[in-house]
């Protein structure tokens, strides 16, 4: 009778132990969210990114990664900063997306896209000239008064014909 009180209390105990391992509660998932200082920049110019990490007692941050223009600097577990690539004649809107990875959980992610606005240009049309149409870049010499009269000296490339605006100031 003692071996089967012996084996009872051993089943027994491992009854308690097999209910008291499934009644632990399981930590919530890790998950990972982004927010950025501006949806869109310039070109050269930079957005901050700041990253937040839920359910990680650890503290372990994220990992940052890029794809498409433009660098990422001052990186942080929670922060990093997007540089927008140098000024050039590309014309049209870039796109460049940022993501960060949980360090504890790298299967937790999220991402960020940033728009990379062109430089602004100016087309100016003189049908005297026959230059219709064309895209110039003036660059604007001196800008003075004379008296109520405001002139603006502008030069086109590259033929270095010079246009003068001029308006009034008061009648």
């Amino acid at each position: 009778m003692s071996r089967v009180r012996s084996a009872l209390a051993g089943f027994i105990a491992l009854l308690a132990v097999t209910f008291a391992s499934s009644c632990s509660s399981s930590s919530p998932p890790i998950s990972v969210g982004l927010s950025a200082s501006s949806a869109q920049t310039d070109q050269g110019l930079s957005v901050s990114i700041t990253a937040k990490v839920t359910n990680d007692p650890s503290g372990s941050g994220v990992s940052w990664s890029l794809t498409g223009p433009g660098s990422l600097t001052s990186q942080s577990l929670t922060s990093v900063k997007y540089v927008a690539p140098a000024p050039s004649n590309i014309s049209t809107v870039q796109k460049a997306t940022v993501s960060a990875s949980s360090v504890k959980d790298s299967t937790k992610t999220a991402s960020i896209e940033i728009s990379v606005n062109p430089l602004p240009f100016l087309t100016l049309k003189s049908a005297a000239r026959g230059n219709r149409g064309n895209t110039l870049q003036p660059k604007c010499r001196r800008d003075r008064w004379h008296g109520t009269v405001h002139v603006v000296d502008c030069v086109r490339r590259p033929a270095d014909w010079t246009a003068n605006r001029v308006g009034r100031g008061h009648d």
